[in-house]
């Protein structure tokens, strides 16, 4: 991936999220001036972990309403997964599989471009994972991610 389209997507997540919101946050430096937004979609009730494909559409998680969307190159936004697992952080291997990060499920998954999700991660130690949040993959194929516990008593020693 390269690193323009994940700041593409990051901006469009970012438009999308911020909307009319933007000037009156004081936050008119991220748009150009004289550039007028346009809201793309909402209903949305907390968007995360934007990534992009190799073809250049942007996947992000709706984590509340377990579902992971799709904006496409061609302006059309579409639902590739329900009950996400409250799926946060995505990312691509260079394979196509969409990884992603499951809060809720405690896990970090993988989803081939034919829609079959393969569990990847769900313990350490022994122990049930807490909340994965956000993962990178590197050029050799080894997933990172992070693991916080948000509250998640259960593996405190």
């Amino acid at each position: 991936m390269k690193r323009g389209m994940f700041s593409v997507g990051v901006g469009i997540v970012l438009l999308l999220l911020l909307g009319d919101k933007v000037a009156a946050q004081g936050l008119a430096d991220l748009v150009a001036e004289g550039a007028t937004l346009t809201k793309l979609a909402g209903d949305f009730r907390f968007t995360e972990g934007p990534a992009v494909d190799k073809a250049g559409n942007l996947y992000f998680s709706d984590i509340p309403n377990q579902r992971i969307h799709k904006w496409s190159v061609d302006g059309k936004l579409s639902t590739v997964r329900e009950m996400s697992g409250g799926a946060n952080g995505l990312y691509f291997a260079s394979n196509g599989d969409l990884y992603a990060c499951e809060g809720t499920a405690r896990r970090v998954t993988s989803m081939a471009p034919d829609g079959t999700v393969t569990v990847m991660a769900s313990s350490f130690a022994g122990k049930k994972l807490n909340s994965p949040n956000d993962l990178w993959i590197d050029k050799k194929g080894g997933v990172y991610f992070t693991d916080p516990r948000y509250g998640n008593m259960e593996n405190i020693e």
